[in-house]
C-alpha cells in the first residue's frame, strides 16, 4: 500500500511546487485547503481534496487530525508558514496517533520569526551586516549614510525589505517601530534550500543565484555548487534552533563577506528547480519524517540554468534522477510498518 501524504495546501507558490515533486514517487496524496474548491485544486493530480479550516482557527488542528484518521494518512507536509506553527504546537498529539508532520518545531519556527533576533545574532557571528540598528526613539541618522536597506523586525510582517533613497522615505518607518536598517553591500544574493539530520548534519542543500528576472515575472536562475555558500547557510540554521527545513536568504558582497537576512523553516517554491537538478528535498523530508536514511548517495546535483515563471512552468534540460535510486527507496518503504 503506498505512503499517503497530507499537503495542506496547494494555494502558495510552495504548495504548488510541493505537489510537482512529490507527484511522480510512491506516494498517495491529499490536499487540504481552508475553501471547498481552492484555485490550486486545478493544478491537482489526486481526486483526494479535503477542505480544512483556516489555521487560525481553533478546529484547525482537530480537523487535519480527523482527515488522517478518515484517509490513512501517514505524513503531514504543512506548505504554509500559519499551518507549519499550528501543527508544530500540536505536534506531540498529531505523532500520538502515528502520523508524522515534516516541519520545524514550534521553538524553531518562533526563533526564524523573530528577524531582528536573528539579524543581532548573525551579526555576533560575522555572517550579517555590519551595522544594523532598530529604528526607534533612540535611531541617530547623523551616523548612517544613504542609501539604507530597511527590513521589518518580523517575518509575518510587510514589506520584508525596501532600499532608502532619501531621509523622508525613512519617516513612515520611523513611526511604526518594528523595523532596522542595515548597510547597503551591493553584492550576489543567493537561496538556500537546506535538509539537516537531528544533530545538524546536511542532509541535501541546493544553493540558487538569480541569474535575471523579478517577482511577478519570469526567473531565470542556476543552481550553484558552493560549499562555502553552504557552510554559512548551516551556520544560520543552526543559530536559529536548527529547523530540519530550512530556507537561507544570504548574499555574499563584492569584498567576499557574507550577509545572512533570513532562515525561514520549510522549502521555497524553488525546490522545483532542485529537483530539475536531481535532488528532491520534499521527497528526502517525507522519507526521513517515516525513518528512512536519507543520507545522499552518487554525485552531487548538477548546476543547471533554468527560466520558471510564475505560473510555475520550469524550462531546462532534463536533469538526473534523485540523488537516492529510486528503486531502492521504494524498496525500504515497502517495508514500513503502517
Amino acid at each position: 500500500m503506498p505512503v499517503r501524504v497530507l499537503l495542506t495546501t496547494l494555494e502558495t507558490p510552495s504548495g504548488l511546487a510541493l505537489q510537482k515533486t512529490l507527484h511522480n514517487y510512491a506516494l498517495e496524496i491529499f490536499y487540504g485547503d481552508a475553501r471547498d474548491a481552492a484555485q490550486g485544486f486545478a493544478h491537482s493530480v489526486s481526486p483526494y481534496c479535503i477542505p480544512l479550516p483556516a489555521a487560525d482557527s481553533a478546529d484547525f488542528v482537530d480537523a487535519v487530525l480527523f482527515a488522517c484518521d478518515r484517509h490513512d494518512i501517514d505524513v503531514v507536509i504543512p506548505a504554509r508558514l500559519d499551518h507549519m506553527r499550528a501543527l508544530a504546537y500540536a505536534r506531540e498529539r498529531i505523532e500520538s496517533f502515528g502520523v508524522r508532520i515534516v516541519g520545524a518545531s514550534a521553538s524553531a519556527i518562533e526563533r526564524c520569526l523573530d528577524r531582528w533576533e536573528g539579524a543581532c545574532a548573525f551579526r555576533r557571528e560575522g555572517i550579517a551586516p555590519s551595522r544594523v540598528a532598530r529604528l526607534d526613539e533612540h535611531f541617530d541618522r547623523r551616523a548612517w549614510q544613504l542609501p539604507l536597506e530597511v527590513r521589518s523586525c518580523h517575518v509575518d510582517a510587510a514589506p520584508p525589505a525596501v532600499i532608502i533613497q532619501r531621509w523622508s522615505e525613512l519617516e513612515p518607518y520611523l513611526t511604526m517601530r518594528d523595523f532596522f536598517v542595515t548597510e547597503v553591500s551591493p553584492g550576489v544574493d543567493y537561496v538556500v534550500d537546506m535538509l539537516l539530520s537531528p544533530v545538524g548534519t546536511v542532509l541535501a542543500a541546493v544553493p540558487y543565484h538569480f541569474v535575471s528576472g523579478e517577482v511577478g515575472a519570469s526567473l531565470t536562475l542556476r543552481t550553484v555548487r558552493d560549499e562555502y555558500i553552504v557552510s554559512i547557510a548551516r551556520m544560520a540554521v543552526l543559530l536559529r534552533g536548527a529547523p530540519a527545513l530550512s530556507t537561507v536568504y544570504l548574499r555574499v558582497d563584492d569584498d567576499g563577506a557574507s550577509h545572512v537576512y533570513d532562515v525561514l523553516p520549510g522549502f521555497s517554491s524553488l525546490i522545483t528547480v532542485a529537483a530539475l537538478a536531481g535532488v528532491n528535498l520534499p521527497w528526502l523530508a517525507v522519507l526521513g519524517a517515516l525513518g528512512v536514511s536519507t543520507l545522499p548517495a552518487g554525485e552531487p546535483f548538477r548546476e543547471i540554468t533554468a527560466r520558471r515563471d510564475w505560473s510555475d512552468r520550469i524550462i531546462a534540460a532534463p536533469a538526473r534522477p534523485s540523488l537516492l535510486p529510486l528503486r531502492a527507496i521504494r524498496n525500504d518503504m515497502s517495508s514500513l510498518d503502517r
